[in-house]
């Protein structure tokens, strides 16, 4: 299972959205997400990933490219 895979299951599950709706450019607003909900989204990246996303990365985030992009480099 890729990163985006496993992102897109996770935004799935996270905010209720079908998964085929989840494309790599899809901003997380656009999917219903809010700062809460980010912040459970980025909780189970860090425990199924085992490590942790600083801050300043999360201020960064807004498609879910960018959250892959994030863990193909640091995960």
């Amino acid at each position: 299972m890729t990163n985006f895979e496993k992102i897109q299951a996770m935004l799935s599950e996270e905010l209720g959205v079908k998964p085929e709706k989840i494309e790599p450019d899809t901003n997380l607003k656009d999917l219903g997400s809010d700062s809460i909900a980010l912040m459970a989204i980025i909780d189970n990246i860090q425990e199924e990933y085992d490590i942790d996303v600083p801050d300043d990365a999360i201020k960064n985030v807004q498609t879910v490219r960018d959250i892959v992009e994030y863990l193909d480099a640091n995960a």
